[in-house]
């Protein structure tokens, strides 16, 4: 439908259903399900049914642009759904400032937004001046207002990270259900109810890999949020509260109840520009669950561009999986800041530290009017461990020589500024990141006098800290206190070795220890033997000393070799001369000569013994008699048997 500025036409549709149709495989690209309304032209539409409509390429069931204006008046639309950029309700660019959208008792059921794009959503998504009431809802982008009255929005899941209700020229990454830059919202008498972000969608889970935070109420740098007598409840997000350093978010007699969040229902932290002002008035905020500080998270703030006010507000069983069940604050002089006012804090727990509050120090928590009433309870308030408390079986007082190391037996808790004991992480550590983890780190205040060698880095399990077993050395031999009596003494040169094993101008005074040990020699320093009086040789008195030649001893040697292997000759050759001899034959001529040849070899093998094995050639030849005469050894053993 369209009309110029001369013509102004007015359309009207009573009574009307459209069931099964959209715009499915047709190449009607930015087309509207119900209605395009463009120019000057406006539409009037009562007593509407529609159901199962499909948007294909179009951009959802009503679209408008310029001076045109949509009045919808008892409408009902199920299974609308869309898979390309806009709304599926209103998609709307380019308007004017007298444009509007506005809907009287309308029901909206089951909406399905497949569209992964940025720009899109899965209500309405609007660029510029144009005024929309949805059941007294208004939103508007240019200094005009949103405004939500006497509204129910329930069973909103997002299996793609999308806007529910988007204004174009907000530029940010993060997604949420309704986003606005411009202008101020206003919502009255309304629930919002079992809402699903993509945060918990097996998509956001699996296939995204682009890091974004999902939030419900997403307000900018000039906009404002009033929420008046309404109830939000069963929401499972990132965080439901988004606001910038010139927005303010304003809630009165309203229930924040059963919503799961990852971060906390108010996310303050700077560098990610999550700041802006928070006035909650007499406000119930009763059974959610977060990880830190379910109701408010504070990791930094600006001075000039964040606060909260809690006034007459009631906290009921909110639980924290790890510390702080309402606030978790890693700020300092966080008083100046936030306030909570006559407020009323019933049940609430976490998992560590502080059922309540968790702060940087005591003197930086928030301001509670009736802190001293709260301080009662126990565990209410926490803050990181600043004092250590020895364990009584613990030792007290160690007595040990300069080299010697601290043992595991020095134990101690950490106590926090509330004399609390912190609680560290358990044996179990598959749900714990880094910052959840205690380190220990001993150090020296005198480094000239004293050295520390070995593991100096330990953390705290099971609510205990140890002590790594450290190694000391030290110069001057006086008392020194470490939180418990830790005496240096004297080193006794009688008795022990006073010397720079670690190379670092620090004396140990040590006992000579040996590993493994000096077998029949004497261990006298770390790992030195004295073999002097024994007979072996090496670092552990275990290797033999190489036995020198005695020249003399082989000479005789080669002339015995030499005498019978000239007598083995003279007999063999005897033997081959006398062989038909009837008694060489008698006593087997052939046993005869293996016996003689195995001799002969004998004698060459002890020649050979009698020169040092230092050339390859000798040692082969030596091997090579060695075998030949245990082969001719067990031949002449065969001949005999046989």
């Amino acid at each position: 439908m369209y009309s110029s500025e001369n013509i102004k036409a007015k359309g009207y549709i009573i009574n009307a259903v459209q069931i099964n149709s959209g715009n499915i495989n047709k190449k009607i690209y930015g087309g509207s399900l119900i209605a395009s309304v463009e120019g000057y032209s406006s539409l009037y539409i009562e007593n509407f049914y529609g159901n199962e409509l499909n948007a294909g390429n179009g951009v959802g069931a009503f679209n408008l642009d310029y001076h045109s204006s949509i009045e919808l008046k008892n409408i009902e639309l199920n299974g609308v759904s869309g898979s390309s950029s806009g709304g599926l309700l209103l998609t709307s660019k380019n308007e004017e400032k007298d444009s509007f959208f506005k809907v009287y008792n309308g029901t909206f059921t089951d909406f399905y937004q497949y569209s992964k794009e940025i720009s899109s959503s899965s209500f309405i998504m609007t660029s510029n001046n144009i005024n929309i009431i949805l059941e007294n809802f208004i939103y508007t982008k240019g200094g005009n207002t949103i405004e939500i009255k006497n509204s129910i929005i329930e069973n909103y899941y997002s299996l793609y990270p999308t806007n529910f209700i988007t204004c174009e020229s907000f530029n940010d990454r993060d997604k949420s259900f309704i986003k606005i830059n411009n202008g101020n919202a206003i919502i009255n008498d309304s629930m919002f109810s079992d809402f699903y972000t993509c945060y918990f969608s097996s998509y956001c889970i699996l296939e995204l890999k682009t890091s974004f935070k999902e939030l419900i109420f997403d307000i900018g740098l000039n906009a404002n949020i009033n929420i008046n007598n309404s109830i939000l409840t069963f929401i499972y997000t990132d965080s439901i509260f988004k606001a910038r350093s010139t927005s303010l978010i304003t809630i009165n007699n309203s229930d924040i109840s059963n919503h799961f969040v990852s971060e906390s229902i108010i996310y303050i932290n700077k560098n990610l520009y999550f700041d802006g002002h928070y006035i909650i008035n007499n406000c119930n905020f009763t059974e959610n669950f977060g990880y830190y500080g379910t109701i408010l998270n504070i990791q930094s703030i600006d001075s000039s561009g964040s606060s909260v006010e809690f006034n007459n507000s009631k906290f009921s069983r909110n639980y924290s999986l790890f510390n702080g069940g309402v606030l978790y604050s890693k700020v300092k002089s966080a008083y100046l800041y936030i306030s909570f006012n006559d407020c009323i804090f019933d049940d609430n727990s976490c998992h560590y530290q502080g059922k309540i509050s968790y702060s940087l120090s005591k003197l930086d928590e928030p301001f509670f009017s009736n802190i001293n009433e709260l301080r009662q309870i126990e565990n209410a308030f926490a803050t990181p461990p600043v004092n250590l408390r020895f364990i009584s079986n613990s030792l007290n007082s160690i007595s040990l020589l300069s080299g010697e190391s601290l043992q595991n037996d020095i134990n101690f808790y950490l106590i926090d500024d509330y004399n609390n004991l912190y609680i560290t992480l358990t044996k179990n550590i598959d749900y714990y990141s880094p910052i959840d983890v205690v380190f220990l780190s001993i150090e020296t205040n005198d480094p000239s006098n004293t050295a520390l060698i070995g593991q100096k880095l330990s953390y705290c399990t099971n609510n205990i800290c140890h002590i790594p077993p450290i190694k000391m050395e030290i110069n001057k031999f006086d008392e020194v206190l470490f939180n418990f009596d830790l005496i240096i003494n004297p080193c006794n040169d009688s008795k022990y070795i006073n010397n720079d094993i670690e190379n670092i101008g620090f004396k140990s005074c040590y006992l000579p220890e040996c590993i493994p040990n000096c077998n029949s020699g004497v261990c006298v320093n770390k790992n030195v033997c004295d073999c002097s009086k024994t007979s072996f040789k090496g670092p552990f008195c275990n290797e033999y000393y190489k036995l020198n030649r005695h020249h003399i001893i082989d000479i005789i040697f080669k002339i015995i070799g030499c005498s019978l292997i000239i007598i083995l000759i003279i007999i063999m050759a005897g033997l081959i001369l006398c062989r038909e001899d009837l008694v060489f034959k008698s006593a087997s001529y052939s046993l005869l000569n293996i016996i003689l040849l195995g001799l002969l070899l004998n004698c060459l093998y002890l020649l050979v013994l009698t020169y040092d094995e230092n050339k390859v050639k000798m040692c082969i030849f030596e091997y090579l008699l060695h075998h030949l005469v245990i082969n001719i050894y067990i031949l002449l053993i065969i001949f005999i048997i046989l």
